[in-house]
């Protein structure tokens, strides 16, 4: 295969400063060999005109060399309705990054997108296109069938890469060109000895602990009976909270436990040092149709702390029953959280999570990713239409 030089277009729905997903993971690490513009969400069409400042420069990644954070054009923006207009401007927003990336010396412009309504910047001009589906776009407990305008981009792009088992199932056999790509970890990051930060180091032991967002899926009535049951282990949330748990019954009573401590949000910097400092890891999933088909991005940063894990046995976490402790309903919870209470000093098992964590580590992950789009990225080929 004759090499030339790839840039990336990243089109998805955070902005780089937003709290890291596997896409802020990925990109960065994809930007040490090779060029990308990381487009910042458009702004929607009602907000443009206030944002109007005039044209904005691409600007260089902090820390990440290679990676270029193109802003939002107020005169591109975003719409509602309209998916024709909707994706011709994204077409021309993708377009002109593309356009940048050349100037850099890219050839191959490959156009990789995060969500199916992205679908639009297939007008523009590239050489490949990858659809990274890292969730189910529905976000409902019961699953509707696939989306057919998701199931059309699946078909049109150059490769798919799928996130967990229950994606793959769903959405994966849609293209031949499929990669089965996991969510992974910084390793070094997670691995490295914290003290423990100021906040937590004040709340008694044992704490019993979740960092992540706080959103519906998550299963608030189980945490708020386990709270109850054991009324001497602190319970300990790290995390913004989604505005529609203001009315959940479960989660209002848990806020108001007097074992249960909110840290509220903290920087994706500081995330490993409380995880580090907490006596157990929760999952406590809602076992649904929707988190079937969800492979938490935390699970490996818990294993990787070396810290004892226990969850809801949702399906992408049932390959790791060695190294999580896999638990049905407030009972099984606590018995559970018990036993990694009598052995956090297991070696065996803390061994099999840090070895299990290093094998997702993003590096290596992205490295798995980075063959599959060098060897789509042939002279002459296109997969626009």
């Amino acid at each position: 295969m004759t090499r030339e030089r790839i840039g990336i277009v990243s089109i998805g729905p955070d902005r780089w400063v937003a709290p890291w997903q596997s896409r802020h993971h990925i990109m960065s690490r994809l930007a040490s060999r090779w060029p990308v513009a990381w487009l910042e969400p458009s702004r929607h069409w009602r907000e443009a005109p206030i944002a109007f400042h005039g044209h904005q420069a691409p600007v260089p990644a902090p820390e990440h060399p290679g990676l270029f954070i193109h802003p939002a054009e107020p005169w591109l923006p975003w719409t509602d309705g309209a998916r024709r207009l909707r994706g011709a401007l994204l077409a021309v927003r993708a377009t002109r990054a593309a356009a940048h990336l050349r100037k850099l010396g890219c050839r191959k412009i490959v156009l990789y997108l995060w969500r199916p309504e992205f679908s639009g910047a297939l007008g523009a001009s590239h050489a490949f296109s990858v659809f990274h589906i890292d969730d189910d776009y529905a976000f409902q407990p019961t699953l509707p069938p696939p989306d057919p305008h998701e199931v059309r981009l699946i078909h049109r792009v150059g490769l798919v890469v799928v996130a967990s088992p229950g994606l793959m199932d769903r959405k994966g056999r849609l293209n031949p060109n499929t990669l089965f790509l996991p969510n992974g970890v910084d390793f070094a990051n997670y691995a490295k000895v914290r003290p423990c930060p100021n906040d937590l180091a004040v709340i008694a032991r044992p704490r019993l602990g979740y960092a992540g967002f706080l959103k519906p899926q998550l299963d608030w009535g189980l945490l708020l009976a386990v709270a109850q049951y054991r009324p001497d282990w602190s319970l300990v949330l790290v995390g913004g909270a989604n505005p529609v748990l203001e009315n959940d019954p479960s989660f209002q009573a848990l806020r108001r436990q007097a074992n249960v401590a909110f840290l509220g949000h903290r920087p994706t910097v500081d995330l490993p040092a409380y995880v580090q400092h907490f006596d157990v890891c929760l999952m406590p999933y809602q076992r649904t149709e929707y988190t079937d088909c969800i492979y938490p991005l935390k699970l490996h940063e818990y294993l990787a702390a070396g810290r004892p894990v226990v969850a809801t046995p949702i399906r992408s976490l049932l390959e790791f029953s060695a190294v999580v402790r896999l638990a049905n309903g407030p009972m099984e919870w606590v018995e559970a959280c018990e036993r990694a209470l009598a052995a956090p000093a297991d070696h065996a098992a803390r061994s099999g999570a840090v070895a299990t964590a290093r094998e997702h580590d993003w590096s290596r992950l992205t490295e798995t990713l980075a063959l599959r789009i060098e060897s789509g990225v042939v002279p002459g080929m296109t997969d626009a239409s």
